[in-house]
């Protein structure tokens, strides 16, 4: 399944739309320039939606009008966690292990 497609072709957009499934994250540009980015809900005939990052209402999204999908990063765990996030989870695991490892070592705790 290729990471981006361009389409002009409704059905061909349909098709990619459906190989993406519903729960996908995706960036979608339309014909007008606007740019979409959220998770597909459902899929239709003419028309999927799609929850946007932080909009209440889904967001009807015509196959005619779409230039280009893409996936987009998911609101998992690891992707909303910043470089700085990181580097703070990586100190406090090391801290974690040497902690565990004395302990090995001296069978004090």
């Amino acid at each position: 399944m290729p990471a981006q497609s361009k389409h002009s072709a409704p059905e061909a957009v349909r098709a990619h739309v459906l190989k993406l499934g519903v729960g996908q994250w995706v960036r979608v540009r339309e014909q007008s320039g606007v740019k979409l980015e959220g998770q597909i809900t459902s899929i239709g005939p003419r028309v999927f939606q799609m929850q946007q990052r932080d909009a209440a209402a889904l967001t009807d999204v015509y196959y005619a009008d779409v230039v280009k999908i893409r996936c987009a990063p998911s609101e998992r765990f690891g992707d909303t966690l910043s470089k700085d996030d990181w580097a703070g989870l990586a100190v406090s695991m090391a801290i974690v292990v040497a902690v565990y490892a004395s302990c090995g070592v001296h069978h004090n705790c």
